[in-house]
């Protein structure tokens, strides 16, 4: 199969009781029989790799982010919601300082 285009995504999404094959922005005649058939070989032998791999000697611990997510995400979703706003703010707020006195003076020129 050839590489995807520039604006071509292809998403493979790992569940426990599904793998999930995404693609968007894909011209319909590049989905062949044959690319089809390359995609699953492809995935073969990702999955051949990911069970020759040992499982780890001690398991990962889950992040204090990864725990907030898990017990209430919504809470953490709003916070990054609102640290991206203020910053945003913060830098609409920087560039009115920076141009306010620029307008002024062309203004008072006239």
């Amino acid at each position: 199969m050839q590489a995807p285009g520039p604006f071509e995504l292809v998403n493979l999404l790992f569940r426990p009781d599904a793998l999930q094959l995404r693609l968007y922005r894909t011209q319909t005649n590049r989905v062949t029989p044959q690319a089809v058939q390359e995609w699953l070989q492809d995935l073969c032998d990702v999955a051949g790799v990911a069970e020759s791999i040992p499982a780890p000697a001690e398991p990962l611990q889950a992040s204090q982010l990864e725990q907030a997510l898990r017990t209430d995400g919504g809470s953490v979703s709003r916070k990054v919601m609102l640290g991206t706003v203020a910053a945003f703010g913060f830098l609409f707020l920087c560039v009115l300082l920076v141009f306010a006195p620029l307008l002024v003076m062309a203004f008072r020129g006239k």
